[in-house]
């Protein structure tokens, strides 16, 4: 069993924000997948898939991004995933917009919900897809940032971005 968990946070107002495009790219995953059929486990938004022989759990934590651990931890228990067969797609301030980068295992940075997961896992051993969303405008707090709409300006970017870290995500099964 796999587990490719997209960080976000469930409420409506926050979608097409830099910090939704976890949730994003496990939408664009359902898509490709052709699942829709979920369930809430565990403090998550729960889609089981197949590919290529590989049973999947796609999941989006429904505990707001900065306590994503805990339901993660949960389906990690759960269904017996191993820490090496986690990928956790994430926004990213310092990849450029529409960039992907996958980090095997590693510090979580400055990233409150890998700390958070990194904390409930009690291990940093797990896959990470940070998917690039821009920096804020100069003298912008970080925090409205993340949690406002995308810009225009790189929105596209971004968008290509979700769906080649879903790409990626896949490669990693």
């Amino acid at each position: 069993m796999k587990l490719i968990a997209g960080l976000g946070n469930p409420e409506p107002r926050f979608n097409g924000t830099p910090h939704n495009v976890g949730f994003a790219a496990i939408d664009v995953l359902c898509q490709r997948l052709g699942v829709s059929k979920t369930k809430h486990k565990k403090g998550a938004e729960v889609i089981f898939a197949e590919y290529e022989g590989a049973e999947l759990i796609l999941a989006k934590p429904l505990t707001y991004m900065n306590l994503s651990g805990l339901s993660i931890r949960k389906l990690v228990k759960k269904y017996k995933i191993a820490l090496n067969d986690i990928v956790v797609l994430v926004d990213d301030i310092s990849v450029k917009p529409g960039q992907v980068k996958l980090k095997e295992q590693g510090s979580a940075g400055s990233h409150n919900g890998l700390k958070n997961i990194a904390a409930e896992l009690n291990s940093l051993d797990f896959k990470r897809l940070r998917i690039g969303v821009g920096e804020p405008a100069p003298g912008q707090d970080l925090s409205d940032y993340v949690l406002g709409k995308l810009p225009a300006g790189i929105k596209a970017q971004v968008e290509e971005g979700i769906c080649l870290a879903a790409d990626l995500a896949l490669k990693q099964v």
